[in-house]
């Protein structure tokens, strides 16, 4: 049985998509300062997207609590006055506390849109800057 040998072209990728005459080390290098930066931006957006969808999910919580009351508050009503006074008590305090929280969700997301917007990824331009001033000569 022949041994495996992949010293050959064939198994050679970086000749195959146009590196043949760049180490790995370099190409990875060349990289690095971008894979960073996204890594750190990917991170940021990620923590954001949890704080909203936590602080949405800790809303609907309390309003499907609420919600499930409901019925059990109308049960124990002995008037018609009395259903139409929970009913409108209920509604109220639904649309107040729905808009709460859009209110406070909007604010998070201003907030937390321009906190990723506005932050850069880490420059580190050393092999960046070294490949364009050989590129350019």
């Amino acid at each position: 049985m022949m041994a495996d040998d992949r010293s050959n072209d064939a198994f050679d990728i970086s000749k195959r998509i146009g590196f043949a005459g760049w180490p790995t080390t370099e190409a990875t290098e060349l990289w690095a300062p971008l894979i960073t930066g996204t890594q750190d931006w990917v991170n940021r957006c990620s923590s954001t997207i949890y704080s909203l969808n936590k602080q949405w999910m800790d809303f609907f919580q309390k309003r499907v609590e609420q919600d499930f009351a409901l019925p059990q508050h109308i049960m124990s009503c002995r008037t018609p006055v009395e259903v139409w006074s929970v009913y409108t008590d209920f509604l109220q305090k639904a649309a107040a506390d729905y808009q709460t929280e859009f209110s406070e969700l909007g604010k998070l997301d201003i907030i937390v849109g321009s906190e990723v917007a506005t932050q850069s990824p880490k420059k580190k331009t050393s092999r960046v800057e070294e490949f364009r001033r050989s590129a350019l000569q």
